[in-house]
């Protein structure tokens, strides 16, 4: 089950910050024409289109040119999209093979980063992965969310949750998770 999406640069979706929306077990998503609640459909489409195709195949089945989806504005063309997902999974299953499983961790964050190359005369050049990330909730991490919604005052001290991004030599730090001190010499915020 989808527990929450988070989006930045992608299509329509107005924000300077990342897009953020907790999804409940029935959520209904209204407002006025030309919104972006279709484009938010688009991002949820995308994001299960890459669980079985790669980049360029979930781009090209969505609407429009695959650099049409970056954010356009008047200062131009963002080139950078950023997506998360987090989703609550049952313990237990069968694989598509017929093969039982169970699952240490039933919750998990997928992260998504996204670039537009352009080459010298600004011309997109190809679309690139630039982070991918996908790895286990863990209460710590719901502690922390909790303390920032709440208003509670953020931790003092770096709850070293930061970690290695597979494939990348930058780190994931536990700022958006509402700590907002000083790091821990190992950690590098993005």
């Amino acid at each position: 089950m989808l527990t929450r999406i988070e989006i930045h640069g992608f299509k329509t979706i107005e924000t300077f910050e990342t897009f953020g929306l907790d999804v409940r077990p029935f959520s209904a998503i209204v407002g006025p024409n030309a919104s972006g609640k279709s484009n938010l459909f688009d991002a949820l489409k995308f994001l299960s289109l890459l669980a079985v195709h790669d980049v360029r195949t979930a781009m090209l089945s969505l609407r429009g040119e695959p650099e049409e989806l970056f954010r356009r504005t008047e200062a131009g063309l963002f080139d950078e999209m950023r997506f998360a997902i987090e989703v609550l999974l049952d313990r237990t299953g069968t694989d598509s093979f017929g093969t039982r499983y169970t699952l240490k961790a039933r919750r998990l964050r997928y992260e998504l980063h996204l670039s537009l190359k352009k080459d010298a005369r600004g011309q997109p050049r190809g679309i690139f992965v630039t982070h991918e990330l996908c790895d286990a909730i863990t209460n710590k991490d719901d502690e922390l969310r909790r303390d920032r919604s709440s208003g509670a005052t953020p931790a003092t001290e770096c709850p070293g949750c930061c970690r290695p991004s597979p494939g990348l030599r930058d780190w994931t730090h536990c700022a958006g998770l509402g700590y907002s001190g000083p790091s821990r010499p190992d950690c590098a915020p993005l």
